[in-house]
């Protein structure tokens, strides 16, 4: 009780000066930069370490860092434009409105990567030949200059007279064969007629060969024919004399 009481009377030095606070009505105080007290100013201004050359320098670097402040701030400009256009432009290209196409024939400003080069010239069809014009040129022409060309290895002989088929091409919706034959006796040997046939029956169209082949000669010729899906062909050769010889070959070939 007696250290309660004395805790809470009012006694001794420091519990009579207590702290008071003023009121703050009608109190006005500027604010700004602290000034230094008129000595202190004297004291610089008098201050015997600063030259006059220090001055001007000091005077001289808020004037190039205001400079350089103005010129970056002039680039941040600058920067800022060209992000605003570049915005603007890319609005306009994703902008979901009707656009104006190109017109097809436009004139073109820049010429084509190939112009003054020589392009390949794709090949023209082959002219369709009349039969009323099939030649010997025209049938070997047309047998040498074919792009593919079935090789043929079949032969038959007889008293000295060899019959060989070379190759075969297909031409013009007919079949061209060529054919070598070799007279290998000492007499001439006359060919009668050399055909084609699909079993018994007859399908040349026309033979392109001479009639007479030498001693010791080999003459080459074609024969024109047709031929039915899955046909069984052969070359049928006769000699032009009373009971000639006769040669036939088969076209080995899948019709």
């Amino acid at each position: 009780m007696i250290l309660c009481a004395a805790f809470w009377l009012p006694l001794g030095s420091e519990r009579l000066n207590r702290t008071t606070y003023k009121a703050l009505q009608g109190l006005v105080a500027p604010f700004g930069p602290p000034q230094p007290a008129a000595g202190k100013r004297a004291d610089i201004a008098l201050d015997p370490s600063e030259t006059p050359a220090r001055r001007d320098e000091a005077s001289t670097f808020p004037a190039l860092s205001s400079a350089s402040d103005s010129r970056h701030a002039g680039r941040k400009k600058a920067i800022s434009v060209k992000k605003a256009k570049h915005g603007r432009l890319t609005a306009a290209k994703h902008s979901s409105g009707p656009t104006v196409p190109e017109p097809i024939d436009a004139a073109r400003n820049t010429p084509s990567p190939i112009e003054g080069i020589p392009q390949p010239v794709s090949p023209a069809a082959p002219a369709i030949v009349s039969p009323d014009n099939y030649t010997a040129d025209v049938i070997r022409d047309a047998f040498e200059g074919c792009d593919s060309k079935f090789p043929l290895d079949a032969k038959s002989s007889a008293g000295g007279v060899l019959v060989r088929l070379q190759s075969l091409c297909r031409w013009q919706g007919h079949f061209i064969v060529k054919v070598a034959v070799s007279n290998q006796s000492e007499a001439d040997f006359f060919i009668k007629t050399l055909d084609v046939y699909d079993g018994l029956e007859l399908t040349t169209i026309k033979p392109y060969f001479r009639l007479l082949v030498e001693p010791e000669r080999t003459r080459e010729g074609f024969v024109l024919f047709d031929a039915r899906p899955g046909a069984q062909v052969k070359l049928a050769l006769k000699e032009d004399r009373e009971n000639g010889r006769s040669l036939q070959v088969s076209v080995r070939y899948p019709f």
